[in-house]
């Protein structure tokens, strides 16, 4: 397909977002969706928020396993799974200034989070696990955000950092497998997004190939306020604009 300007402001987006979640282990979507919704319709971003993290994931899962957590990654998938079907139903009713809207509100009420240092004290309740996976199945098929309630949910209960990164990859592989499948079968998807998503493949795939080179060279601290004050940013644009669109 010709690389219209649309195309590659796309390419730059996922690249960024690549090298993000590279250095960070999650933040693919925070980072390129409430740009890719200034490029794409809301379906077509919400595949390429599933899709090409499948295509990076890999990396961080080729880590050494035994730190996965996998009993926290089994209890949050059967109600990701219904959340995830719950979502597809908001991203066919919603408008696309009203996804907007959600999107950036998610993504600015996460980094303010982040930026205070609150974390819920209910974190290590057992429905703090039911609660995280229905919000976080239903925000990727409706918005393409899956992270913010997940990576809460670890916080709070203060998972070192491998175990963090290594169990988001994993609970992350599966959900957007299947939620992958749900998007084919619900026939909002063409050839044409596919194409998409291969030729915004490899700028994934590089730009996750940087951050994880990073990770050794550039200060956490540092990386923590410029990723969170770019959340704020473009959160905060994806807010004026879907109100502008409702």
């Amino acid at each position: 397909m010709p690389l219209d300007a649309s195309t590659v402001a796309a390419m730059l987006i996922v690249l960024l977002a690549g090298t993000v979640s590279g250095l960070s282990g999650f933040g693919f979507g925070l980072v390129s969706v409430p740009l890719l919704l200034m490029v794409f319709d809301p379906p077509r971003v919400v595949l390429l928020s599933v899709a090409l993290p499948l295509m990076t994931g890999w990396m961080t899962l080729s880590d050494p396993r035994r730190d996965i957590r996998w009993p926290t990654v089994f209890s949050l998938l059967p109600t990701a799974i219904a959340g995830a079907g719950a979502g597809l139903l908001l991203l066919h009713a919603l408008s696309k200034g009203a996804i907007m809207l959600g999107c950036g509100v998610v993504v600015v009420g996460f980094a303010l989070i982040v930026l205070r240092g609150w974390v819920p004290q209910t974190m290590h309740h057992p429905g703090a696990t039911v609660a995280a996976g229905l919000a976080s199945g239903t925000l990727l098929t409706s918005t393409g955000l899956s992270g913010p309630p997940v990576v809460l949910l670890l916080t709070g209960r203060a998972f070192p950092p491998h175990a963090f990164r290594t169990t988001l990859a994993a609970y992350f592989m599966i959900l957007n497998m299947v939620s992958a499948l749900m998007l084919t079968r619900s026939g909002a998807l063409d050839w044409h997004d596919l194409r998409i998503v291969a030729v915004l493949a490899p700028a994934a795939l590089i730009g996750a190939f940087v951050g994880r080179s990073l990770v050794r060279f550039i200060s956490p601290s540092r990386f923590r306020t410029f990723t969170l004050l770019m959340l704020l940013v473009t959160g905060t644009t994806a807010i004026v604009d879907g109100l502008g669109r409702l």
